[in-house]
């Protein structure tokens, strides 16, 4: 099967709209129609349904997605080991939850290209299932999480322990107070979700939700409030006084742990990487 069939069905997919998803791909859009049109023929039933102004996909579509994405990003994989310079000896894709990265490269992860000069590198960002489930799919090596998951077909390493400090935009001493005055809820996972709540029974609910540290550290800096927030990246920012600790506030420890399968040579490249970082 032609990848491009696959390529073309992803953007319509995600874009709900032919003339977007050429611009996306540089084709016209009737080469995203034709594409879209041999790849049912090959599949065998429809993928979209065509309304006027209205493109959604079919049960089948819906269910060809995540493998579509998975091939496309093996295919991906695959062509990058296979035209590897001899200088490297393997590629290894790692992915990590977004507010994770700085953590990562703050301990160390940055260094590692020069430290492993023979190692090529593929590296993303994602939400926790969807780096799991692409970590079964094998089109990660390792994936760094807050909230480690229960199969039993990976893996799941420590590695290190995150502390969140609760910080404001002004000087606040009151935990109660800060959490109050305009709190920014970032989802740091499950266990926070629980401790959090058993520290803070009385907590007026947040009007804001959000789903990564850096948002919720952005818009902090642009509109006050309160956030939980890791000490690591807010550090600087409370050493040059635009935002400040809450002292009475507890730190909620956090584990971030290494997911990963176990398949031979490739476990061992991952050992070397986590062995760096701890």
């Amino acid at each position: 099967m032609d990848i491009q069939l696959l390529r073309t069905f992803l953007e319509v997919y995600k874009l709900r709209h032919f003339g977007r998803a050429a611009e996306r791909l540089y084709i016209t859009q009737s080469a995203v129609s034709a594409r879209v049109r041999l790849l049912e023929d090959t599949i065998g039933t429809p993928l979209f349904t065509r309304r006027r102004n209205a493109i959604e996909p079919t049960d089948a579509g819906l269910r060809l997605y995540r493998h579509a994405q998975s091939i496309v990003d093996t295919w991906q994989r695959a062509r990058q080991e296979t035209a590897l310079e001899p200088r490297y000896q393997a590629v290894l894709a790692v992915g990590a939850l977004y507010d994770l990265w700085p953590v990562l490269i703050q301990r160390g992860f940055a260094a590692l290209r020069t430290r492993h000069a023979d190692l090529a590198w593929r590296l993303e960002a994602n939400i926790s299932e969807q780096l799991t489930r692409r970590l079964l799919d094998g089109v990660l090596d390792v994936a760094f999480v807050f909230d480690a998951p229960t199969t039993g077909e990976v893996t799941v390493q420590e590695l290190l322990s995150m502390q969140l400090v609760l910080v404001t935009r002004e000087p606040v001493t009151d935990a109660c107070e800060a959490l109050a005055a305009g709190h920014i809820a970032v989802d740091w996972g499950t266990a926070f979700a629980q401790r959090f709540a058993r520290l803070f029974p009385d907590a007026p609910t947040p009007s804001l939700h959000v789903d990564f540290g850096a948002l919720a550290l952005e818009l902090l800096r642009e509109t006050g409030g309160s956030a939980f927030l890791p000490a690591s990246v807010v550090e600087a920012h409370t050493r040059d006084g635009s935002l400040h600790v809450v002292g009475s506030a507890p730190h909620i420890e956090r584990s971030v742990y290494a997911v990963y399968r176990e398949a031979g040579e490739r476990e061992a490249l991952v050992q070397r990487v986590l062995a760096a970082l701890e």
